[in-house]
């Protein structure tokens, strides 16, 4: 450890270090701007790609209860740690348009659940959520994976407690267990030692945030001596004289927090989960020998990587049933586990685990979205449009791909123009706003107006306006629209209507004296 840094908390068991309490802490500090800023990265994994992978499997779960059928009440959606809220609205987005052809669902209600109230009152008050709180679709409640035992739905009253949620529960733990407390053991030579950590920091935490305390934090990791009998639970106990069996030498994480979640969810919906998970970590034996001392990876909060090996194990010692690629996935794990008890019908759920993760799925178009960012340069419109279709039309991707795609908007073929036009109108179906820099309906607006599609532009400026509040930019380019539209009585009212609002801005003088009269 440096020596100019200062000292934040000596040795203490890992899964009850102050580590944790920072984590938390940043995200209550920070709230809905910990992703709007871009300090935490959540793309990878909050995308419409993901979201509609999400949707299929969900669906597939849907399909199957309808066959199982063990009650009329709702199945509950339970995003656990939902964050910013758009992965949400991408679930239900993507769930509303695969489910048009199916009758007789069973009802089910998607519940945001965070430990922040302020990110649920955001949600509530998120104009985007607005059609599904009214339909009754959406929820909202606190909850803390650390040890809640009932949910209690705001918008209906209603509280969930244990065997109350009797057609089922369907988890969403999506990075959420890669932030959680987890503890840490040290497996050498057929032993398990339980490991402590001290933590040190560049940023003095008697006046520093804990934003600022996680940005020079170091960590220095100690061995406790080998013990027998760990955790009072005994299948955990099981797992780790399992571990210490196979594994030669390493560092391992064993997500106590995390499994003891999964068994209060299992708790209110008596044994009947599914739960969907996607982070980073290690799903196979192979993975987990020979890992060095962690270090956490920090980008805002800080987070480490997942023990899915684990998670499963935990599944199928309980007698539930593990749906995991059979593939090498880079250490970007979706998951599925599901506790339905014997004899239920799981067709939906293998028909749409094979065709949405198996086959293809979003870890496999990150790898092929990173290639395009890096290939920008030579990709063609036909090929930037292939890519995103096979992102489902998510905004992020747009966004990066952007430059490229303005660049090719000046030399367009009849056929692209028109595909790029509906491309832009099924990615603004996806945007879920949270107050970035990057302003997408603009930027579609000035691609639909090089692409002589005025109308739609003046749609995506009003849009822009509505986001981002009145500007003389925004403003310039309607009074253009209209001008373009042979529209004199509003290419006069708007242009008037900008000058009240901005009369030092010097462009409006160039639309004064456009030609009215020009063919």
């Amino acid at each position: 450890m440096s020596i100019d840094t200062y000292l934040v908390e000596g040795s203490t068991p890992f899964s009850r270090s102050r580590l944790w309490d920072l984590n938390r802490n940043y995200y209550m500090e920070k709230g809905i701007s910990a992703w709007s800023s871009g300090d935490v990265p959540h793309e990878s994994t909050s995308n419409s790609l993901m979201g509609k992978t999400y949707a299929k499997l969900i669906l597939g779960y849907l399909r199957d209860a309808k066959i199982n059928a063990v009650s009329k009440e709702p199945i509950y959606i339970v995003e656990l740690g939902a964050g910013h809220g758009r992965l949400a609205f991408q679930i239900l987005s993507h769930l509303k348009s695969l489910s048009k052809t199916d009758t007789d669902l069973p009802p089910f209600v998607y519940v945001l659940s965070d430990i922040i109230p302020e990110n649920l009152d955001f949600f509530d008050a998120h104009p985007y959520f607005k059609e599904y709180l009214e339909e009754g679709v959406l929820d909202t409640c606190l909850f803390d994976a650390l040890d809640s035992e009932t949910l209690a739905l705001r918008h209906s009253g209603k509280t969930i407690r244990k065997g109350e949620a009797k057609s089922g529960i369907i988890a969403i733990a999506n990075y959420f267990f890669d932030s959680i407390p987890s503890d840490l053991f040290r497996i050498k030579a057929g032993t398990f030692s339980p490991c402590a950590v001290s933590i040190r920091s560049k940023a003095d935490p008697s006046v520093s945030t804990n934003e600022e305390i996680l940005k020079g934090i170091e960590i220095d990791i100690e061995e406790s001596e080998p013990e027998i009998h760990f955790f009072k639970e005994r299948v955990f106990n099981s797992m780790l004289s399992d571990y210490s069996g196979v594994l030669k030498d390493t560092y391992l994480f064993f997500p106590t927090l995390g499994i003891r979640c999964i068994e209060r969810l299992r708790a209110l919906s008596d044994s009947r989960l599914f739960l969907l998970t996607t982070d980073k970590g290690y799903s196979s034996l192979a993975d987990l020998e020979g890992t060095a001392v962690p270090d956490p990876s920090i980008h805002g909060s800080f987070s480490f990587s997942v023990n899915f090996h684990a998670l499963h194990n935990y599944c199928r010692r309980t007698g539930g049933r593990v749906y995991a690629p059979s593939f090498d996935n880079y250490h970007l794990e979706l998951s599925c586990l599901l506790f339905a008890g014997d004899g239920n019908a799981t067709g939906g759920m293998d028909t749409a685990f094979k065709s949405s993760v198996e086959d293809f799925g979003p870890t496999d178009f990150n790898i092929l979205k990173k290639a395009s960012y890096r290939l920008a340069a030579a990709l063609s419109m036909e090929e930037i449009l292939s890519l995103i279709r096979l992102s489902a039309y998510d905004p992020g991707y747009f966004r990066e791909i952007y430059p490229r795609v303005n660049e090719l908007s000046k030399r367009i073929s009849k056929n692209d123009r028109k595909r790029l036009a509906a491309s832009l109108l099924k990615v603004w179906e996806m945007y879920f706003p949270l107050g970035e820099e990057f302003d997408l309906a603009f930027e579609s607006a000035g691609l639909m107006y090089a692409l002589g599609y005025f109308e739609k532009a003046l749609v995506f400026f009003a849009l822009s306006e509505a986001e981002n509040g009145l500007r003389p930019d925004v403003f310039y380019n309607r009074v253009l629209c209209h001008y373009q539209l042979r529209q004199d009585d509003k290419f006069l009212e708007v242009l008037k209507e900008a000058k009240g609002y901005f009369p030092d801005y010097k462009n409006f003088e160039a639309l004064s004296k456009l030609d009215l009269n020009a063919e």
